[in-house]
């Protein structure tokens, strides 16, 4: 994977050891149903984020918003939902642009792009087109799981060898004591997500909270309201979400 040495062989032993523990701790967080339930809750905190944000003080109500988006319109509706204010092409969901996808050079990485060349042929049907403008409806929400890989592989990445032990140990913990750090990555993604992956290194130093913008704020208070519903409004959505695109990709057999 990328972010790991090609040569190997040029590697010392303690780097060789490091390196198997960064594979052993990123291969143990993509198999926790924990985090895969947290990766569907940062889905949720990033469209209220992005298209359903109304109200600051009183988060709920961004949430009543998209649950009539989505019992009303469909994901149809909020995937065509266009930017008001930003100046390069974004739309959908979450809002994406073409500083995410593209065509990989040696002078621009593109996140969703890099994952998608992760994928072995075997995992073919999964890639997602190189072009923001080509995106199916349900490639949107695939595309943020991409970006969140991605922004997971680069944190593990630039972890030093204190950081992987302790990351290691709280591998053995009970789940509840490991949901507290899923959370925090969670809303390093969201960070990431408006602010781009510099935010990756705030959150290694535990510099994320004390350099708050208004972004992540607003990531901060969406995502309480998000856990306080988990069990009803947000498993609900996710639900639904998930019922259009299969139906939608049937369509496509």
């Amino acid at each position: 994977m990328f972010i790991f040495p090609k040569k190997e062989e040029n590697l010392s032993t303690e780097e060789r050891n490091l390196l198997k523990e960064k594979r052993e701790l990123l291969e143990f967080i993509l198999n926790d149903d924990s985090f895969y339930q947290y990766l569907l809750l940062t889905l949720v905190v990033i469209i209220l984020n992005e298209i359903c944000f109304a109200s600051e003080n009183n988060p709920e109500i961004n949430l009543n918003i998209l649950e009539y988006l989505i019992s009303n319109f469909g994901i149809n509706f909020i995937s065509c939902i266009p930017a008001i204010y930003d100046k390069r092409l974004s739309f959908g969901p979450f809002q994406l642009t073409d500083l995410v996808v593209g065509k990989n050079t040696a002078e621009k990485i593109y996140p969703i792009t890099t994952i998608n060349l992760c994928l072995s042929d075997k995992f073919e049907d999964y890639k997602l087109p190189n072009n923001l403008a080509e995106f199916r409806n349900q490639d949107h929400y695939q595309g943020v799981i991409f970006l969140c890989i991605y922004y997971l592989c680069k944190y593990i990445k630039n972890l030093d060898e204190t950081k992987i032990k302790e990351l290691k140990d709280l591998t053995k913990q009970t789940a509840h004591i490991r949901e507290e750090f899923y959370k925090k990555l969670s809303l390093m993604f969201c960070s990431c997500h408006h602010n781009g992956e510099a935010q990756i290194k705030k959150f290694i130093e535990d510099r994320l909270e004390l350099d708050k913008d208004e972004y992540l704020e607003r990531s901060i208070k969406n995502f309480e309201i998000v856990e306080q519903n988990l069990r009803k409004k947000v498993k609900e959505l996710i639900n639904k979400i998930m019922k259009e695109i299969k139906e939608e990709m049937k369509s496509f057999e």
